[in-house]
């Protein structure tokens, strides 16, 4: 019975895969004209075109993101969408001081940029709703309080013993730094929570979720100090408010290095990955942008900076390689080595840069 099935329809199919193999040997102009269609940059028509619908879906989204908005988030939104309006038309100038408004690629950037905040105030306008969804109450709120109370007892329990384990000429960088750990806490906790943040129990259980990593990063700080001293570079450094990392690999007289930051309220990232030479405690990494020559990007890396044991990163002519609101800057603890496959995948990845790097 099966093959009597197959048979009919191999009868069916043959004729039509015929007369589609027929038709595409006959007119194999059109994919062409589509084809080169496709490469054609826009005409001022076709781009100012795409930009004004691009604006009128924003322009209708807007209205709903400020009905929807909590009331103690309206500022902070507002001000978002402004500075976002400068930014669009500077990314669409491809970052140049010049506006050309008769150039259609910059109208075309400028569609595609708004789609691009269109897709971001949708999953806002998502999470508002979401947000309004669920109504904290009394037993939210003492949950999310004992969830934080808990943490807080393990990182009191921890800082004693990362203290004990210090050189006294230590003890003031761990407390400058725990203090103003506290401070980016409670920035960090608030997140979206502007007005009377401490009556929602998100901000508690947001609380609890940092003060769990702070303790994680005490108790490596701490293991990191008990540690002798080591030559090999190799291993992952974290910064000391436990944001922003580094994966080192130590071969020869050279280090081989991927750093990621994300910092400030607008959470800018910033990224490098390179091969750094090594002298000793030190070791400088260069880009040798050929698009820059006179002004190439260096990372300075210092280990055992300080009585803390920190690893200290300074950077020179970077800008390219960050955000604006943050900085590759900054001191690092050794938190743990890496494994064989982490290394191998660091070791990999440098690899990719380099190659393209040479195309």
């Amino acid at each position: 019975m099966h093959m009597k099935k197959t048979n009919t329809l191999e009868k069916i199919i043959t004729p039509i895969m015929a007369l589609v193999a027929a038709s595409l040997l006959a007119s194999p102009a059109p994919a062409d004209e589509e084809t080169k269609k496709a490469e054609d940059p826009p005409t001022m028509q076709e781009a100012r075109a795409r930009f004004t619908a691009a604006d009128n879906k924003l322009n209708a989204i807007w209205p709903v993101i400020k009905k929807e908005c909590p009331p103690g988030e309206w500022k902070r939104t507002l001000q978002k969408q402004r500075e976002w309006i400068h930014v669009r038309d500077y990314r669409a100038t491809g970052y140049s001081e010049q506006w050309d408004r008769e150039d259609p690629a910059f109208w075309d950037r400028s569609a595609s940029i708004t789609d691009e905040r269109i897709a971001s105030l949708k999953d806002t306008l998502a999470y508002f709703r979401d947000e309004k969804s669920t109504k904290p109450t009394k037993s939210t709120m003492a949950q999310a309080k004992a969830k934080f109370a808990a943490a807080e007892h393990k990182l009191n329990t921890v800082w004693p013993r990362l203290q004990a384990e210090a050189r006294e000429d230590a003890q003031d960088i761990l407390l400058k730094n725990q203090r103003r750990w506290i401070d980016y806490r409670e920035f960090r906790a608030g997140g979206y929570l502007e007005e009377n943040k401490k009556d929602d129990p998100r901000f508690w259980s947001y609380a609890a979720s940092i003060t769990d990593g702070r303790t994680a990063l005490l108790k490596d700080w701490t293991e990191c100090l008990k540690a002798p001293y080591e030559e090999n570079w190799t291993g992952l450094y974290c910064d000391t408010l436990g944001e922003d990392e580094i994966q080192m690999v130590h071969i020869g007289n050279k280090v081989l290095f991927m750093i990621y930051i994300i910092q400030g309220p607008t959470y800018h990232i910033g990224n490098i990955w390179g091969t750094a030479e090594v002298n000793d405690n030190m070791a400088r990494y260069t880009d040798n942008d050929p698009d820059y020559p006179d002004s190439p990007a260096w990372l300075t890396f210092i280990r055992y900076v300080d009585e803390a044991e920190r690893m200290q990163v300074i950077e020179t002519n970077a800008g390219r390689h960050r955000g604006v609101r943050c900085r590759f800057d900054g001191h690092y603890i050794r938190v743990r080595g890496l494994s064989k496959k982490e290394q191998d995948t660091v070791i990999a990845e440098i690899g990719e840069v380099r190659e393209m790097d040479e195309e």
